[in-house]
C-alpha cells in the first residue's frame, strides 16, 4: 500500500494514462473510495522528480495532473519494488497517443479561447512554486469534461525534466544536450515548449518531423526557432506575433507570462523581428558543411570531436573569428585558453571543450561528443551510470573540472550558478579519493539527493533513504543460505551511506579499502552498517545479523585461542539472533580479548620455540656426543670443585665461629 491508503491492481492496465516513463494501472483510495485514482508504475531506470512532487501533492489544480502519491511498492510481475506515482483520474482522452501523433487542428480562436488561457494560469501557478514543467507536449495534454473543453496538462513528476521531449519542444541548448542531461530549466523553458505547442495544435502535429533531429536543430541556429517550426504554413499576423515571442531563442527577450496574458487581453504589441547572430565575412567548410556563424561552428565541431581538436591546435579556428566574424577580443581569449598550465600542454580535448564555450556562450557544456547543460549534469550522470562509456566521460569532465571552467569562461554568474559550482567542486574532492564511499559513486548520490541505491545487491529494492537501506538488506539477507549471499556493502552502499549519513564521518570507511584482508574488510563492513544501524535503525536485523556472522566467520577463525573459538562461535549465534549489528561488532572486536588472545599466541610462540631448540639439540646428538660428554663432565667437576670448595670454607668458618 503507498502512503497507507492506496492500492494498485497490477491486472487492471489503463492506456489512457501510461507515460513513456511508465505503465499506468487501475488504483483503489482506501480512505475515498469513491474518488478514481490510478498508479503509474515507472520503469526501473526512472528518477521521479521527489522535490516537485513535495510541492505539488499539496496541491489541487484543476488544470493540471497533479500526484497524490509517492513511495516504493512490490511489484508482483516484476517481484521487485517499483516507484509508483498515484494521481486522480481524468475524464476525458488525451490529445495524442504518442509524441508523433496526429490529431484534429484546433482554431486559433479555439486556441486561443479555450486553451491557451487554462495553459498560462498553470505556469503562472508553478511560477510561484519555482517549477518548471518540462514535459509540455501534445501527447501530454488532456481534453476533459462532458464538452471536452477542459484543458489538463499532463504530470511532470515521474522522470527527468526534459528526458522525454522532442526536440522541437526544446530551446536550442537544451536539445542539443544529452535527453537525461537537460536539467530542470526554468519558466522560460516551458514558455519556448508552449509556442512549439501552440503549433502543433494550430497544424494537428508536431511541427517539423519531416527534418530528423540535428537537422532540426542547424536550422533553430540559421533561421531561429519560430522560422524553422513554422515553416512555411500561413497563420494571422497575431498568432505570429505570440511565436515570435515564445519561440525568441534569446531567453532573455523571450516572452513572458505576463506578455501572454496582455496578449490574451487582446493588446498587440508591435511585431518582433528575430535577431539572428551575424554571419561570418567568409564562411568555414566542417565535415563538409559550410558554416556561417559561431553557434553554427560550435554544435558541427561538437558533433565531430576529433576534426574540431585540429582546428583548435592549429589556431584556425581562433583566426576564423578574428577574421570572419571580426571579433578580436574572443579570438584573443580563444587563444589564452589553450595556452599550456603550469608548463604542460593543455588536454586537446580540454582546450576544445574551453574553445567551443568561447565560440558559444549560451551553448551547453560539450566534451569528447557528451553535450550537457550546467544543471545537466547531475540528472545525465544518472541517467546513464551503467554506460560505462559515458560513466568514464562524465568520471572525466567532473575530473578536469570542466564545469567550474565553463562557469568562470561565462564570467560568473547568479545564486543558482554559484550553488552549482560549490557542488561540482564538492564532486571533484569525492572523485580525488578512489576508495570506498568516494569516487564517481559519492559524486552519483551527492548529485542526487532522491537517488535509489544502484547497488546490484539491491536491484529488486528502491531503497531512497538512509532509513530505507538495512531493512531492504534484512530482507535480502533472508533469502541467502550458508554464506553464499553478497558482501552487503559494496561501492555503491558505501557511497550512499556517505552521501545519505554525513554523521558517520570518514573513518569507517578506510578499513574497507583493503582487498587482501578478507576478515578487515569484513569487519570494517560490519562496523559501518553498525554505525548506520545506530543513526537510522531499524533496531532488530536477525536476517542481516546471522548472514553477517557467517560471512565473519575469517574473523573468528583469526583467533589462535581453540576454546575460546568455540566459545565465540557460540557468543556470536546467539548475538546475531537478536539483530544486533552494535552488539555483533561488541563481541567481536573487543580490545581486550583480543590483546589477551595475541599475549598467549606470542607466549606459545616462545615456548614453541624453546621446546624447539631442546628437541633440535637432543637430534643433534646432545646426549651420547663424546666431545659434548667432556665438556660436560669438566663442566660439572669446576662446578663440583666449586661446590666443595665453598663447603671447606663454611665448615672452617663455623668451627670457629664454636671454638670461641
Amino acid at each position: 500500500m503507498i502512503a497507507g491508503r492506496f492500492r494498485v491492481d497490477p491486472a487492471r492496465r489503463l492506456p489512457l494514462f501510461d507515460q513513456p516513463s511508465g505503465l499506468a494501472y487501475q488504483a483503489s483510495d482506501q480512505k475515498n473510495p469513491s474518488q478514481p485514482v490510478f498508479g503509474l508504475v515507472c520503469r526501473p531506470d526512472m528518477q521521479p522528480r521527489r522535490d516537485v512532487f513535495t510541492k505539488l501533492s499539496r496541491l489541487r489544480l484543476s488544470g493540471l495532473l497533479a500526484p497524490r502519491a509517492i513511495g516504493p511498492l512490490h511489484w508482483a510481475p516484476d517481484d521487485a519494488e517499483r516507484e509508483i506515482l498515484v494521481f486522480p483520474q481524468l475524464q476525458g482522452k488525451r490529445l495524442a497517443e504518442r509524441p508523433d501523433g496526429r490529431f484534429e487542428p484546433l482554431a486559433e480562436t479555439r486556441l486561443s479561447r479555450e486553451v491557451l488561457p487554462p495553459l498560462v494560469a498553470i505556469l503562472k501557478e508553478l511560477d510561484a512554486l519555482y517549477i518548471a514543467h518540462r514535459a509540455i507536449r501534445a501527447d501530454n495534454l488532456f481534453f476533459c469534461g462532458t464538452d471536452g473543453k477542459d484543458v489538463v496538462l499532463g504530470e511532470c513528476v515521474s522522470a527527468l525534466p526534459g528526458l522525454f521531449q522532442p526536440v522541437a519542444f526544446e530551446t536550442i541548448e537544451s536539445a542539443q544536450a544529452l535527453p537525461g542531461a537537460r536539467g530542470a530549466g526554468r519558466r522560460s523553458e516551458d514558455l519556448y515548449a508552449l509556442g512549439a505547442l501552440i503549433l502543433a495544435l494550430l497544424c494537428g502535429g508536431p511541427p517539423a518531423t519531416e527534418l530528423g533531429d540535428d537537422e532540426l536543430i542547424l536550422r533553430k541556429i540559421t533561421r531561429g526557432s519560430c522560422a524553422a517550426l513554422a515553416g512555411s504554413r500561413r497563420l494571422s499576423p497575431a498568432m505570429m506575433e505570440l511565436l515570435r515571442g515564445l519561440l525568441y531563442d534569446d531567453p532573455k527577450e523571450r516572452w513572458g507570462l505576463d506578455e501572454v496574458q496582455l496578449w490574451l487581453a487582446g493588446r498587440r504589441m508591435s511585431p518582433r523581428q528575430v535577431l539572428l547572430p551575424p554571419r561570418a565575412q567568409r564562411g568555414i567548410t566542417i565535415s563538409g558543411r559550410r558554416c556561417e556563424m559561431d553557434r553554427e561552428v560550435a554544435h558541427v565541431l561538437a558533433q565531430g570531436w576529433s576534426e574540431g581538436i585540429e582546428l583548435a591546435a592549429s589556431g584556425e579556428l581562433e583566426g576564423w573569428v578574428r577574421r570572419s566574424l571580426g571579433d578580436e577580443e574572443r579570438s584573443k581569449r580563444m587563444t589564452r585558453s589553450r595556452a599550456a598550465v603550469g608548463g604542460s600542454p593543455l588536454d586537446p580535448d580540454l582546450m576544445l571543450s574551453r574553445a567551443l564555450a568561447i565560440l558559444d556562450p549560451a551553448g551547453p557544456i560539450r566534451f569528447k561528443g557528451l553535450v550537457l547543460r550546467l544543471d545537466g549534469l547531475p540528472g545525465g550522470l544518472a541517467q546513464d551510470f551503467e554506460n560505462e562509456e559515458r560513466r568514464e566521460l562524465f568520471t572525466q569532465i567532473l575530473a578536469q573540472r570542466l564545469p567550474i571552467q565553463w562557469i568562470e569562461l561565462r564570467g560568473g554568474g547568479g545564486a543558482d550558478v554559484i550553488a552549482f559550482k560549490k557542488l561540482y567542486e564538492a564532486l571533484h574532492s569525492y572523485l580525488g579519493n578512489p576508495g570506498f564511499g568516494f569516487g564517481i559513486e559519492r559524486c552519483l548520490y551527492e548529485a542526487n539527493p532522491g537517488l535509489a541505491c544502484r547497488s546490484p545487491s539491491l536491484a529488486r529494492f528502491r531503497v531512497t533513504k538512509i532509513e530505507d537501506l538495512l531493512p531492504a538488506l534484512d530482507r535480502l539477507a533472508a533469502g541467502q543460505s550458508g554464506g553464499t549471499g553478497p558482501e552487503f556493502v559494496d561501492r555503491h552502499i558505501a557511497a550512499f551511506c556517505a552521501a545519505r549519513a554525513r554523521d558517520l564521518g570518514t573513518e569507517v570507511f578506510k578499513a574497507l579499502n583493503k582487498p587482501d584482508d578478507l576478515a578487515s574488510r569484513r569487519m570494517a563492513a560490519l562496523k559501518l552498517l553498525a554505525e548506520v544501524q545506530k543513526l537510522a535503525g531499524p533496531p532488530g536485523l536477525p536476517n542481516l545479523a546471522r548472514a553477517m556472522a557467517v560471512l565473519l566467520e575469517p574473523v573468528i577463525q583469526g583467533f589462535h585461542n581453540r576454546p575460546y573459538r568455540e566459545e565465540l562461535i557460540a557468543e556470536v549465534e546467539t548475538t546475531a539472533a537478536q539483530g544486533s549489528l552494535d552488539q555483533l561488532l561488541k563481541v567481536l572486536d573487543d580490545p581486550k580479548v583480543q590483546r589477551g588472545d595475541q599475549l598467549g599466541f606470542q607466549q606459545a610462540q616462545a615456548l614453541h620455540r624453546a621446546f624447539t631448540r631442546e628437541i633440535d639439540w637432543l637430534e643433534a646428538g646432545g646426549l651420547t656426543d663424546p666431545a659434548q660428554i667432556r665438556r660436560t663432565a669438566s663442566q660439572v667437576t669446576a662446578v663440583l670443585s666449586t661446590l666443595a670448595a665453598v663447603l671447606v670454607l663454611v665448615a672452617t668458618a663455623a668451627l670457629e665461629v664454636f671454638s670461641l
